[in-house]
């Protein structure tokens, strides 16, 4: 992996993490009254919804690097 892919792969990952712990924040703030196992469903639903999105950020990513290598042949 090249230096520039682990620098885009590390702060995605941070994104991520901030990600999850600013909708877990929100959820507990919507529904504070409600079990823990409902909270866990609507995290994990969008901490799916974020990995969709990640997923077509490191294709596109991966794609344009792609790109810059048969450029410079």
């Amino acid at each position: 992996m090249n230096p520039s892919a682990r620098v885009a792969h590390s702060t995605l990952f941070a994104h991520k993490m901030l990600v999850l712990f600013d909708a877990t924040r929100k959820i507990n703030k919507i529904i504070p009254d409600e079990p823990i196992s409902i909270k866990i469903i609507l995290a994990k639903l969008l901490y799916l919804l974020f990995l969709s999105r990640l997923k077509i950020i490191q294709l596109l990513c991966y794609w344009s690097d792609e790109q810059e290598e048969v450029n410079t042949f």
